[in-house]
């Protein structure tokens, strides 16, 4: 009998050595597992049972898993789902992500990498449902899916110290979702329930960000016709975010410092002291670091800010997530503007992955948003783009297999097709000279163990 606590996957295979193989590898792994060889019977089970994960060979029979893949996302988008197949050019590659799977396999393939890709399937839905709970509880969790290794591993490091008192720094380029992070974490915090207050340092006048922050007594300044409470004594309880805090003035940070230290606040133009309660989250598109050296940032403050400091990825380093946020932004803009489009064409797809985004999230969004009012057709296509990313991404390539030699299009002519060994060595080489020749951060990136990338390496005879 099935073991209820294993999560029940479904194995569609029509090769029934494949499935034999397959089967006894994942019930190994502790998982219940499922089977069938055709769309029609795969489909009769994904009614009768709630799957965890779905694993799908492209060809099957009386079907293909593409058709698979677009009815379970129709009833349920939770359901991560892992395409095999034999067939790995890139555009069935591009196809499969536009429509959502969770991972593109190509045959012949490393059983143990499977597994691995398994595992962060189920993963990547335990924490995509736990997020889901959040955003049912408040309005404000959104731009935040993803299930690439940088962002997930992220939100893992974010899990491990939203319930905790420290301090935080989340430190990243503008657009990259720092703020929305930071109301995630109050919410996955003891102190979901008190205030959370939000300023940028940036947009506030110099002479007043004391005041604001502090609070004052009547007649500590001209113009002051009352006491003020400051933004910390509001918080009281709860959480102070101070957005782009790598702009705050010198003369502040001293004064920021005591009330980190003292835990008490002193408003302008008062003697006395006040005790606050207050977990503070600090956000900045600054190398804090440099600053320090630079003396624009004080040392031990940066010390005190960044207890736990947490790096939060570009967009571009995000890989398919961009297209995961694109749908999202997508159907909020149908929702708003009462549009037509619901998807995205594989054109427009193998646009967006292709441009560097150096808005990052918040260039995402509008752009998506654009495209939503100026399409009037059920799929958007790159002409409904801002001319910005269509002019940068034709001359943008991100990686060898956007740029087949000798030819100017993302898909490679036909004698100019190359091996899938080849296309992966070009692929590692390519991520490394990104990294820096960083393998541990090579690795993660490409979501493969350091133990195989150096084998690989190996094999060619890469140091």
């Amino acid at each position: 009998m099935p073991n209820k606590d294993k999560p029940l996957i479904l194995l569609v295979e029509d090769d029934l050595a494949m499935q034999a193989l397959l089967v006894e590898e994942l019930e190994e792994n502790n998982l219940n597992v499922h089977t069938s060889t055709s769309l029609p019977d795969a489909l009769r089970l994904v009614n009768e049972h709630d799957y965890s994960l779905i694993i799908t060979d492209l060809n099957i029979k009386q079907g293909s898993g593409m058709d698979l893949i677009d009815v379970v996302h129709r009833e349920d988008s939770d359901t991560p789902i892992i395409l095999i197949t034999a067939f790995g050019t890139m555009n069935t590659a591009i196809e499969a992500m536009r429509r959502g799977v969770y991972d593109f396999i190509v045959k012949p393939f490393d059983v143990d990498y499977l597994l691995m890709v398994c595992d962060r399937a189920l993963e990547h839905r335990a924490l995509k449902q736990e997020v889901e709970q959040l955003r049912l509880q408040t309005p404000f969790i959104d731009g935040l899916e993803g299930f690439g290794p940088v962002w997930r591993s992220m939100l893992a490091r974010i899990q491990q110290v939203a319930h905790t008192q420290a301090t935080i720094l989340l430190q990243g380029e503008s657009g990259t979702g720092k703020t929305q992070l930071a109301k995630l974490i109050h919410k996955m915090s003891p102190r979901a329930n008190q205030p959370i207050i939000i300023e940028n340092m940036a947009a506030l006048a110099e002479n007043l960000i004391e005041s604001e922050l502090f609070g004052h007594t009547k007649g500590a300044f001209t113009g002051a016709v009352h006491d003020k409470k400051g933004l910390f004594e509001l918080a009281n309880g709860g959480t102070i975010v101070l957005d782009e805090v790598g702009d705050m003035p010198l003369s502040l940070q001293t004064r920021l410092l005591s009330v980190l230290e003292e835990r008490s606040i002193r408003p302008v133009g008062s003697s006395q002291q006040i005790p606050i309660n207050v977990r503070l989250i600090a956000a900045t598109n600054h190398d804090l670091q440099a600053d320090v050296t630079e003396k624009k940032f004080r040392e031990d403050l940066f010390f005190r800010l960044a207890v736990m400091e947490i790096e939060v990825p570009p967009l571009r380093e995000r890989g398919r997530d961009v297209l995961l946020l694109a749908q999202q932004f997508l159907e909020d803009a149908r929702q708003e503007f009462n549009s037509a489009p619901d998807q995205l064409s594989t054109e427009a797809a193998k646009l967006l992955m292709n441009y560097s985004w150096p808005g990052n999230v918040r260039e995402l969004k509008h752009a998506i948003k654009q495209a939503a009012l100026l399409c009037s057709e059920q799929e958007v296509k790159p002409e409904h783009f801002p001319a910005r990313i269509t002019q940068a991404a034709h001359s943008q390539h991100t990686s060898p297999l956007m740029t087949p030699a000798n030819s100017n299009s993302f898909y490679p002519n036909v004698d100019e097709i190359e091996t899938l060994d080849t296309i992966e060595r070009k692929y590692i080489e390519y991520v490394l000279q990104v990294v820096d020749n960083n393998k541990a951060q090579a690795a993660r990136l490409l979501g493969i163990g350091r133990k195989t990338l150096y084998r690989k390496l190996t094999m060619w005879g890469i140091e």
